[in-house]
């Protein structure tokens, strides 16, 4: 398969429009011919046309929601440890050791990123951003390939603000209740 005729994968996502520095040799031009899914994940496989390096990179959305849920976990954690007696070395221990676990893969995934940076957009128009508009049945999928069109920010603090306004929302309807019934 060609670089320069992103072609859609069996999948139905189109291989992703920006073009990437290659790490091993320098050039600007690594283009994007493949994006799956992988688990709750896109990954876009990218090659250099010249040097033939080939890398996976997961998708910029996925990496912020990772992150976000592992510190909303860990903040969890803490909280309800906290509450109960105080923390003691052991149950400091281990919060680090979960938040090493929930942030240690998010992390790698934007190391991995900062190492081939954007250059550019590819010229041309044969690829789809929006996942509705690429003919997505699966709620999943459609999903994915919005998560996939959010940055890293975006999605990081959709999460937070998401798990705030449902907890307001379910403060709220707390609040009606005990108040009024």
């Amino acid at each position: 398969m060609s670089t320069a005729e992103p072609e859609k994968d069996k999948n139905g996502l189109a291989p992703d429009p920006r073009l990437r520095r290659c790490h091993a040799c320098g050039q600007p031009n690594m283009a994007s011919f493949s994006r799956q899914l992988s688990g709750f994940n896109t990954a876009n496989v990218y090659k250099c046309p010249d040097c033939g390096h080939e890398v996976t990179l997961a998708s910029q959305g996925s990496s912020g929601v990772f992150l976000a849920m592992g510190l909303i976990v860990v903040g969890v954690l803490a909280l309800i440890m906290g509450i109960s007696h105080g923390f003691s070395t052991g149950e400091k221990i281990f919060t680090g050791i979960i938040f090493a676990l929930f942030t240690f893969i998010p992390v790698l995934e934007i190391i991995q990123r900062m190492r081939y940076p954007v250059t550019g957009i590819r010229d041309d128009d044969s690829h789809v951003q929006d996942g509705a508009a690429q003919g997505l049945k699966d709620p999943l999928q459609r999903s994915l390939a919005l998560l996939d069109a959010f940055g890293f920010f975006k999605a990081f603090f959709g999460v937070i603000a998401f798990i705030i306004l449902w907890l307001l929302f379910w403060s709220i309807i707390g609040f009606i209740n005990f108040t009024f019934f």
